[in-house]
């Protein structure tokens, strides 16, 4: 998808600051040959064998002979205290970690000072920047700012695009930045994410990373103000419709004008499980219960991801709990689990006990079955519920003119084929 690449700011930058790898036609053994050979033989024999410390040894040696040999000489470097700083960070030893590291980012300038600044460079030196100077945040995101806008799309990966959203998080928590440049940042990104995921599902992981770290500057306003122009420019683009419903309903903003006219043309345009959720939490918020349950439930059979399906349950309960619908809270209750769907039949039974029996001890029978059914509720009915459920209870003496006895079984009005044991107040 071309059009993720043409975000200007960051092309500007990118232009301003990075530039094409070199290339080098010959190799330069500088003025004396014969001792750069027999250096840069030792320090590539070492590395071969994997003994980093000589080839770290004899590769300044090589570099101080023939320092403009080829930029592969860097790579390598680069490489050689890569593997020395990530096997003294294992081994935990946070000083000659640090030694490492610092020496890491010697080669890297002696790099970029013989070769120039180049995106694959830049790229290198942020991911171990963020590795092993996750402070100096400010650096890394300048260099992966730069460094985006030269990589192709192919070339990207997933833990790149996460360790660059969250230097600009850490950007905008220490006002670097401002929340719009990290909004834009996140519509680039996620452009790249969209696409790269259909071949690779680590960018789903990555787009994860992305929702998290948006979040503190993800306000109603500020996603209304990024996305409103693009859905005016595109009114029809159905993808870019799902992920302003995903993004503004992630966030609660469901109240906005500019989320329902969306949803309701995405909805209209190809029925979803996105467009008929956001239609739903639209009216759910709006207590338009009758419509948000409709559109609740269309969604159950617009998708087949359980994870889904687990989000629209508890507003169903909760929709089926303000109008009274027993049959259906408990039904909802019971795809959450067991517990729920017990407390579901619990608060049931409680709130028809009034009606059900023509004195106060026969009425007490469904807060007792009530009471039953909350015990197995895994603490899913509060204790004010309960406590109140047992303020209804008779007293003895009640229950002894009834003619009933504390324990025993009896069955429960309005609710054939339940029995429960009779109890008292304490």
């Amino acid at each position: 998808m071309k059009k993720i690449f043409t975000l200007i700011a960051v092309i500007l930058v990118g232009l301003t600051n990075g530039q094409e790898c070199a290339t080098q036609a010959e190799d330069n053994f500088g003025a004396d040959v014969e001792t750069s050979r027999k250096y840069i033989s030792l320090y590539s024999s070492y590395l071969g064998q994997k003994n980093y410390q000589e080839a770290a040894n004899f590769w300044w040696q090589a570099q101080s002979a023939a320092p403009n040999y080829k930029p592969n000489l860097y790579s390598n470097g680069v490489s050689i205290y890569q593997k020395l700083a990530g096997a003294a960070k294992k081994a935990k030893d946070t000083a000659q970690t640090i030694g490492y590291a610092d020496t890491l980012f010697k080669v890297y300038d002696l790099w970029i000072e013989t070769y120039g600044d180049c995106y694959k460079t830049q790229m290198k030196y942020a991911n171990d920047r963020v590795k092993y100077f996750p402070k100096d945040f400010e650096v890394s995101y300048a260099k992966y700012k730069s460094a985006f806008a030269f990589y192709s799309l192919d070339k990207v990966r997933s833990s790149w695009v996460q360790k660059y959203f969250t230097t600009a998080y850490m950007m905008v928590r220490n006002k670097k930045i401002e929340c719009d440049e990290i909004l834009e940042l996140y519509d680039f990104l996620t452009g790249i994410c969209d696409e790269k995921s259909l071949t690779d599902k680590n960018f789903v992981t990555a787009q994860k990373t992305l929702d998290k770290y948006v979040a503190p500057c993800a306000s109603c306003d500020k996603l209304e103000e990024l996305f409103k122009p693009k859905f005016e420019a595109s009114p029809d683009d159905v993808k870019l419709m799902e992920k302003i419903v995903g993004m503004m309903g992630g966030r609660k903003c469901t109240d906005s004008e500019f989320y329902i006219v969306v949803v309701e043309k995405i909805y209209g345009l190809t029925p979803s499980y996105k467009s008929a959720r956001g239609l739903a939490l639209y009216y759910y918020n709006k207590k338009e219960y009758n419509k948000a349950a409709k559109f609740f439930e269309e969604a159950l059979t617009l998708t087949e991801d359980e994870t889904e399906k687990l989000k629209l349950y508890s507003p169903l309960v909760n929709i089926y709990a303000s109008t009274g619908n027993c049959s259906k809270r408990i039904q909802y209750a019971g795809m959450i689990g067991s517990n729920e769907k017990n407390a579901a039949i619990a608060n049931c039974i409680a709130g028809k006990a009034p009606s059900c029996g023509n004195t106060k001890v026969l009425r007490s029978f469904g807060y007792c079955l009530a009471l039953d059914y909350a015990e197995k509720s895994g603490g899913k009915v509060s204790s004010a519920q309960i406590k109140a459920w047992k303020k209804s209870l008779p007293t003895s003496q009640e229950l002894f003119f009834d003619g009933f006895e504390v324990g025993q079984t009896v069955p429960v009005p309005c609710w054939k084929g339940e029995q429960t044991k009779v109890r008292v107040q304490n």
